[in-house]
C-alpha cells in the first residue's frame, strides 16, 4: 500500500511581540448601562423576644429523645394554656441562658 507523502508546512517566521511591546488593549463603550435593580429580599419577621436579644442565629444540636419529647410536650401544653414562652426555641433559649448564667458564662 502506498502512503501519501507528507507535505511540509512553511514556518511562520514573524517575530512574536512580548506584552510590553504589543499595543495596549482599548475598550470602547457605546452607552452607559442602567443600574441593575435586584428585587427586595424576603426577611422573616423577628419575634419581640428575639428583638430584645439582638436577633437569632441558627443552632443545631443532638439531644436525647426523652428531652425532645419533654420539650414538645412542654411547648404544646404551654401553648394550649397560653403561657409564654411556648415556642420550643424560646424555651430552649431560656434554659440555655439559665445554664450559662449558673456556670458564669453569661452575665
Amino acid at each position: 500500500m502506498n502512503k501519501p507523502a507528507l507535505q511540509e508546512t512553511p514556518i511562520d517566521e514573524t517575530p512574536i511581540q512580548s506584552p510590553e511591546v504589543a499595543p495596549p488593549f482599548q475598550m470602547v463603550t457605546t452607552s452607559v448601562a442602567a443600574p441593575v435593580q435586584t428585587p427586595p429580599q424576603y426577611v422573616a419577621p423577628i419575634s419581640p423576644v428575639a428583638q430584645s436579644r439582638g436577633g437569632l442565629i441558627p443552632l443545631h444540636a443532638r439531644i436525647d429523645p426523652a428531652l425532645s419529647r419533654a420539650l414538645m410536650k412542654a411547648a404544646f401544653v404551654r401553648r394550649m394554656n397560653n403561657i409564654t414562652p411556648f415556642h420550643q426555641q424560646e424555651i430552649v433559649g431560656e434554659a440555655l441562658a439559665d445554664w450559662l448564667r449558673k456556670h458564669g458564662f453569661l452575665s
